[in-house]
């Protein structure tokens, strides 16, 4: 209780530092509270966002492919998973596994057979480069799809030819063939040929196939839709069904076990002697039409898994590593599929805690200072105080009083004014723009999640800048001499 007193005394004394102290503390007890519940907020939205509606838990991908699955990621196709049926048998059976759908990404041209309004156009820019190249397509099971993933909201036509409730699609339903065109691209045409694209419209898709040739077929425009989620990052990204994906990239051919001997050979030739060898075998003379097999190829690069509830991501990825190597496959968490978007967060974060760290090193040199002084401005004071009985013990408690009492006035003011504002955009959603929207949490607002890590961190830095910024006033203040401060002022 004395020691209470005498630094509540050693308080009022200086209170115009112990003030600018606390309003320190203040600022970065807000900083890590406010700041803190705002990245885990972001960061809670964004996983929900990335797992609800892109990648699942998990996703299985070719052990050929060097890059990871990602489908926010378009440098390059992926490998496409060549046993995908063996694959897909295993996981319907898996007791891991609450469900999963396979899909794939690549690139298309759209051509729609028409002229430009401002072709003829003479002061027409020359760096108006706008056109259809290089679009980016998802192939798909629409039925399989929507199952999993309930992520596109339609604007004109239908999910090809699907119910519009999900929940009502029956797993056997037949859908329509064609292609569902992102909103982006759709304005895209206005613009360029002076009127909306219609439903129904006959669209060629023209891209490079597997084996490096050119390929071309013809579909209808079936939906106009926009994504739900990170609308900006994957602008521009349209739908069409897994047949119409398997015909234009000319995923279909022969099973190797209906060719002749010879045929065989030249095919697995690999020195150079063999290869010139094999330039020379007439292919028509060892090809039986009647006898070859068609095998449907897989194009799907990636499958996303959602595993049953109370199985951890954990646990999921070290079963399904396990079997890896039997399915010929690899495996990554959501996050390592999410092409960088979860990292944005954790950034963020790492950003708040140094900014945090800064302010705090600063309010501890401060406090040091101060209680330095205050150690000077009190030389006779402690040196009575020794004499009369008090101990090194007493004078070091006294001062990490002092320190502790600032500072946990300035904590609970930072406390007061977080925790309401928590409160409010948990309640209402903080409006953040657009497009940072869009890059942080797939849009829309963001709604605060409630967690104790902020609070017990803040609490924790609290405790230890206390200590620590009165180590060197506490030494100084012991080592005064009793019988030289009673006979002097300093």
């Amino acid at each position: 209780m004395e020691i209470l007193k005498i630094a509540y005394r050693s308080i009022l004394r200086h209170k115009g530092k112990m003030i600018a102290i606390a309003v320190l503390v203040l600022f970065g007890t807000f900083l890590i509270t406010f700041g803190q519940s705002f990245v885990d907020s972001v960061s809670y939205y964004s996983e929900k966002a990335i797992r609800d509606n892109f990648t699942g838990d998990l996703m299985i991908y070719s052990e050929r492919s060097k890059d990871k699955p990602s489908p926010f990621s378009f440098l390059s196709p992926l490998q496409t998973i060549q046993n995908i049926d063996d694959i897909e048998n295993f996981l319907y059976k898996d007791p891991f596994v609450d469900c999963f759908v396979p899909y794939t990404q690549n690139f298309v041209t759209l051509d729609f057979g028409m002229e430009p309004v401002d072709a003829k156009k003479e002061n027409k820019a020359e760096d108006d480069t706008e056109d259809f190249s290089m679009n980016i397509i998802i192939g798909m099971d629409p039925v399989r799809y929507r199952s999993v993933f309930n992520n596109i909201d339609v604007l004109q036509g239908s999910f090809f030819g699907l119910a519009d409730n999900p929940e009502k699609t029956n797993h056997n339903a037949q859908y329509t063939s064609g292609i569902m065109i992102e909103k982006s691209v759709a304005d895209l045409y206005e613009k360029k040929y002076g009127k909306p694209l219609e439903i129904g419209q006959q669209v060629t898709l023209v891209a490079f196939t597997q084996d490096g040739s050119i390929n071309a077929t013809k579909v209808n425009v079936i939906g106009i839709f926009n994504h739900r989620a990170f609308k900006k990052v994957l602008q521009g990204t349209s739908l069409i069904d897994m047949k119409t994906y398997s015909q234009l990239f000319n995923f279909v051919g022969f099973e190797t076990s209906s060719l002749s001997e010879t045929m065989n050979q030249a095919l697995s030739a690999e020195n150079e002697e063999d290869i010139f060898a094999a330039s020379e075998v007439d292919f028509t003379e060892h090809i039986n039409f009647d006898e070859l097999k068609e095998v449907k190829l897989s194009g799907y690069t990636m499958i996303a898994i959602k595993l049953k509830k109370g199985i951890s991501l954990e646990e999921g990825l070290a079963h399904f590593q396990k079997l890896g190597p039997e399915y010929k496959y690899k495996v990554v968490m959501w996050n390592e599929a999410a092409g960088g978007l979860d990292k944005i967060s954790y950034t963020m974060k790492i950003f708040i805690m140094i900014t945090t760290t800064l302010i705090f090193i600063i309010v501890g040199i401060i406090i040091m200072n101060t209680l330095i002084i205050n150690v000077n401005e009190r030389y006779y004071e402690i040196g009575t105080m020794r004499a009369i009985g008090a101990s090194k013990n007493f004078i070091r408690n006294m001062f990490i009083t002092e320190s502790f009492i600032v500072n946990l006035f300035g904590f609970l003011a930072g406390i007061v004014i977080a925790i309401p504002l928590n409160i409010y955009f948990h309640i209402k959603g903080m409006a953040i723009p657009n497009m940072l929207s869009e890059i942080l949490i797939g849009g829309g607002k963001l709604y605060f999640v409630f967690t104790p890590s902020p609070y017990i961190l803040g609490i924790l830095i609290i405790v230890i800048i206390s200590i620590l910024a009165t180590l060197y006033p506490i030494s100084i203040a012991t080592k005064i001499p009793p019988v030289k401060a009673m006979s002097e002022k300093v």
